[in-house]
């Protein structure tokens, strides 16, 4: 069955991405790598199938992941890309992967234009925490996915301050910003927080100028959202870079492929 499962995710599993830009100047930081699964034309994203498959073949599909991020890496040498892991995924084995890629001079893996983004920060335990220590010494950078969501909490950060060079606020908290006065001070307050650990905040579902707008005014230094774009494979993004390697907002919401 495994090996089965393995055919099928080679032929049937590719990478969109999402890009990350700067607040104020919408530069292009990094692309997040998304994996969709096509199947009889029908696209699946992973909150799909991933409660579906086994540890095993997670194990096997995060490794697909990477291979394809190298591919990326290779083919555009200027730009760098995030990956979603969990603490689990670190403690068992994928970091290994990684720390072997950093190792070898012609895995063609660059650690510096490679941002892993850890959700499920409630779970990290010391041996996960001491996995990523190591993997930082080969210049990989880290994130924290999804801050404010479920456990994930101002205590993380004082748990692992050190680890974490992003912080991603879960997109719900941006959801009634343009309407609801004490959103935006919830919003306001949050991002104050996240900076007096020094971190940067990239603030996730910004799909209109006004939310916008709202997450610079915040201090937000990071965007991510429909406004830029949904998720695609990367040649639709590469025709709207400009020379300053900046992404022009979408203002239309016709202009939005859903």
């Amino acid at each position: 069955m495994t090996g089965l499962f393995s055919k099928f995710i080679k032929e049937h599993l590719h990478q969109y991405v999402h890009p990350i830009v700067c607040a104020k100047t919408h530069k292009l930081a990094f692309f997040e790598v998304l994996s969709r699964v096509t199947y009889n034309g029908v696209t699946y994203a992973p909150r799909e199938f991933l409660a579906d498959i086994t540890d095993i073949q997670r194990y096997q599909m995060t490794k697909l992941v990477i291979s394809n991020i190298i591919n990326l890496q290779k083919r555009y040498p200027s730009l760098s890309f995030s990956i979603n892991l969990t603490t689990g995924d670190i403690v068992e084995g994928i970091d290994k992967i990684l720390e072997d890629l950093a190792i070898n001079a012609n895995s063609m893996l660059d650690p510096k234009r490679t941002i892993i983004e850890i959700v499920e920060t409630a779970l990290l335990t010391a041996p996960a925490k001491e996995k990523i220590v190591n993997l930082k010494k080969y210049g990989y950078r880290f994130a924290i996915d999804d801050f404010g969501a479920g456990y994930s909490t101002i205590n993380q950060l004082n748990k692992a301050n050190q680890l974490f060079e992003f912080v991603k606020v879960d997109g719900e908290l941006l959801k009634d910003v343009e309407e609801n006065p004490d959103a935006r001070s919830t919003l306001h307050m949050l991002i104050h927080i996240i900076k007096k650990y020094d971190k940067k905040v990239i603030l996730e579902f910004v799909e209109t100028k006004e939310i916008m707008d709202i997450s610079i005014q915040a201090s937000a230094d990071y965007l991510q959202g429909f406004l830029f774009g949904t998720p695609a494979p990367i040649e639709s993004y590469l025709e709207r870079i400009d020379l300053n390697c900046s992404i022009v907002p979408i203002k239309e919401k016709n202009e939005l492929n859903y």
